[in-house]
């Protein structure tokens, strides 16, 4: 005999397993996130680093403030917009920079020259060096980490901006395959 009685008890267990099922699977991603995320922000002396690679190998395309010129300005939320997360842009810049010969840098000098970039489109410094052989897990939002340290994003205030967009040609690569800047996995 099956009563409102028998009903109750039966509804309130599957309720009590649903939402523990569902309290488990929010567990499972945000240790999932936090452990794919950035740890701490990059490093001040890593950011510096960073300044002086990007002067050796970038600037004479992308300009000494990262303004644009032969190739797109890097101090601009389409930077951010265009690579979605911090893994997108190291796996880009690795492969694909500089044109003139990619992937030649050492991976300690494109981590650095991404957390430069970071903290010139408002990423807080402080933390400690961005390690190279994990950034290509990070998938932290690129604009959630700018928008992390106000004041940094406000230092940029007088950088000079790209007035058009140009049209970049597509880098040497030797057979690798550029990384997908539209794709954020």
């Amino acid at each position: 005999m099956v009563g409102p009685m028998r009903r109750v008890p039966i509804r309130r267990a599957l309720g009590l397993l649903l939402m523990a099922g569902t309290l488990q699977i929010a567990a499972i991603g945000a240790t999932l996130k936090t452990s794919s995320g950035l740890d701490a922000p990059p490093s001040a002396d890593q950011v510096a680093a960073g300044g002086l690679a990007y002067r050796q190998a970038c600037a004479a395309c992308h300009g000494a403030d990262l303004e644009g010129g032969n190739a797109p300005a890097l101090a601009t939320p389409d930077i951010l917009n265009g690579y979605h997360t911090v893994g997108g842009l190291y796996a880009f810049i690795a492969v694909s920079m500089p044109p003139q010969s990619p992937g030649t840098l050492k991976k300690k000098d494109y981590a650095a020259i991404v957390a430069y970039i970071l903290s010139r489109n408002g990423a807080c410094t402080g933390g400690r060096a961005l390690d190279p052989d994990a950034l290509a897990d990070k998938d932290i939002n690129l604009t959630a980490l700018a928008a992390g340290c106000p004041a940094a994003a406000k230092s940029n205030a007088g950088a000079p901006a790209a007035v058009a967009k140009h049209s970049v040609p597509q880098a040497y690569t030797w057979g690798r395959a550029l990384p997908s800047v539209t794709d954020p996995k």
